[in-house]
């Protein structure tokens, strides 16, 4: 990796994988030095993820989670402080910097030149490596695809998985399967078998096996971590790894299963077959685990394994380009992922799983204020209604359901009946679990809010969509609004550009009169390109409760003239301005219209100044929640 430098007052030795300073040591993990060599080579620049993983893992197809990982683990190394930092400084929506200043060994240079002496070319962005979505398109349900090992700081602190047998149920981790096509195109292929593999073992017997969620498991995708390393971290008792090398028309597929206790291989088995035999292969695999781990399946367990049909592999293959595309959750994403989706039911209108997806991206897409909800819901419960009528067991699909009753029919009971239903048939499902404490949370059932989302974060240690809910929709709805800016920071931590966040984040300092931190976090959202309706809304609230009044008008006029936009939004903003009046206005038309923003009205502390008006509380109660109010 080169020569030992230092990095202000730490010795850094990339042959040693370690830096030092005085008689500490830390061991680094060598592709995390290799980031913080290049760092170094740039000293004082602005580096891009792109031009970092380019750089780093050049030829090497990885998500920029592991660049997040990195970064973690050299502030943790270096003692850092990513909100007060002194080695490695997070510029917003641009990248990184290292600001300590460099000195090579073998002379003392300034900093400059030592870094021009090793310094190389800046790679060019890859647009082919994922990407994070950014918030200016909107809030909502936006989750993240992670890859490489990171932040089980944040599990083992707040959420701690138990190790061993937790509440006596096995632990299984699925690891990402490696790509042996050499084919970085083929990624899409290898990981979709990861996920289905995860979704196909999470349902056999869920009271008595816990499955690690995706999430948690793809930051293992890369790693070079031992198998009782991962198995700490995760508190698993079970590993199972492999992988897949796909031909043409034909797959093999190589599995193994490791107890964690001992290492000890307890069963490894290889496949070759044809493709519209993969859906076999994955049950053939489910069945193994279940008989090694001692997990007796039930007759209808049985049944569905042993009777699975042939997929059309054209359908399967664009399924899993589906998915895959899917979990960059961008508007941008979303759209190309509906594509693969319809292009897998012309395949095979018989296939479950597209329709599923196709449900899951209209969702999203409303969400993120890119399709108004009449349009998104009406087809993305058609989509998932389909996916049932071929599996009703699906609890996926289920789940999509009960988020539609949720969102566009208020039927609060309805929506409640159908989240449970997906829980009964995976308890492993964490988005169901989630998505029930946002349902729990609208009706100010708080305490049971908190619960459904810290198992949804049990499941799924870096779910961060989750611990953004547990920050706004629980903690900030319950008024413990240190505990929920601890938990935003923590979120940010976890992905710096998650723009959701710093937009609550800043809420919550403008909530406890910190207000230069609140327009800065706010700012730096609403201040880009793509900057959607609730980035805009949030900073004219801030504008009007900070006394910027004309800007905040100015704000309202550009949303007013926009297109689709929540009257809450709007209502936002006058709340924010004391104009009361107006304010009940427009949230008398959004219940009207049902708009979507009216599900954060009751736990939102921003609408307080509206609470005890006997017109605020009669819209909360035409929504049927007139009774339940946070505080």
């Amino acid at each position: 990796m080169g020569r030992d430098f230092r990095v202000g007052e730490w010795f850094v030795q990339p042959d040693l994988n370690q830096i030092s300073r005085g008689d500490q040591v830390v061991a680094v993990e060598p592709k995390v030095l290799e980031v913080l060599v290049y760092l170094a080579q740039h000293s004082g620049e602005v580096l891009s993820r792109e031009n970092i993983l380019g750089g780093v893992w050049a030829g090497t197809f990885v998500t920029d989670e592991v660049l997040t990982y990195s970064i973690s683990e050299l502030r943790k190394a270096f003692e850092d402080d990513a909100k007060n930092p002194k080695v490695i400084q997070t510029i917003h929506r641009k990248g990184y910097r290292l600001i300590a200043p460099v000195i090579w060994s073998g002379g003392e240079p300034s900093q400059a030149e030592a870094a021009a002496e090793k310094r190389e070319p800046l790679p060019e962005a890859q647009p082919s490596r994922s990407k994070r979505p950014r918030l200016g398109i909107g809030l909502g349900i936006l989750t993240v695809v992670v890859a490489g090992a990171a932040f089980l700081y944040f599990a083992r602190t707040r959420f701690e998985a138990p190790p061993g047998v937790p509440g006596g149920k096995i632990v299984l981790a699925i690891l990402p399967f490696e790509n042996l096509a050499g084919d970085p195109e083929q990624e899409y292929f290898s990981d979709g078998m990861t996920e289905e593999l995860i979704t196909q073992i999470g349902r056999l017997q869920p009271q008595s096996l816990r499955v690690i969620a995706r999430t948690s498991a793809m930051q293992y995708k890369n790693s070079h971590k031992k198998v009782d390393q991962i198995g700490a971290e995760l508190g698993v008792n079970y590993i199972l790894e492999g992988s897949v090398r796909r031909e043409e028309n034909r797959v093999r597929v190589s599995v193994q299963l490791v107890r964690v206790q001992d290492q000890t291989q307890l069963w490894t088995e290889s496949y070759d077959r044809e493709l519209s035999g993969i859906i076999t292969v994955q049950n053939e695999v489910a069945k193994a685990v279940a008989s090694q781990i001692r997990i007796t399946l039930s007759e209808a367990e049985r049944v569905r394994l042993e009777n699975s049909r042939p997929v059309v592999p054209e359908a399967h293959e664009a399924y899993l380009r589906g998915r895959f595309v899917w979990y960059k959750r961008t508007p941008q994403s979303l759209r190309r992922a509906i594509e693969y989706f319809e292009e897998a039911i012309r395949r095979d209108p018989s296939y479950a799983a597209p329709y599923a997806g196709l449900a899951d991206s209209y969702i999203l897409l409303n969400e993120y204020s890119d399709m108004s909800p009449k349009e998104a819901f009406g087809r993305a419960g058609q989509a998932a209604s389909k996916a049932l009528d071929i599996d009703p067991g699906l609890a996926e699909a289920h789940a999509s359901l009960a988020m539609i009753r949720y969102c566009r029919d208020w039927d609060w009971a309805g929506a409640e009946r159908g989240f449970k239903h997906s829980i009964d048939l995976n308890p492993n499902y964490a988005t169901a679990h989630h998505w029930y404490g946002n349902l729990l949370s609208t009706q100010g059932r708080l305490d049971e809010a908190l619960a459904e989302i810290q198992k949804a974060i049990q499941l799924d240690t870096l779910y961060v969509t989750a611990r953004a809910a547990l920050a706004w929709r629980v903690y900030a709805a319950m008024r413990k609004y240190d505990l929920a800016i601890e938990t935003a920071r923590d979120v940010i931590e976890m992905d710096p550009q998650y723009a959701a966040v710093h937009l609550r984040l800043g809420t919550l300092y403008l909530l406890t009169g910190r207000k230069d931190q609140a327009v800065a976090e706010i700012e730096g959202v609403a201040s880009a390109p793509d900057a959607g309706p609730i980035a805009l809304a949030d900073q004219g609230y801030v504008y009007a409760v900070t006394g910027r009044k004309a800007e905040a008008l100015k704000i309202l006029d550009r949303l007013s003239r926009s297109g689709y936009v929540d009257n809450e939004r709007l209502a936002l903003i006058h709340t924010g301005l004391g104009d009361k009046g107006r304010a009940l206005d427009l949230l008398e038309k959004a219940l009207q219209q049902r708009d979507v923003g009216m599900l954060v009205v009751n736990p939102d502390p921003r609408f307080d100044p509206l609470r005890d008006d006997p017109r605020f509380k009669a819209i909360l109660s035409a929504m049927k929640i007139g009774d339940r109010h946070p505080i």
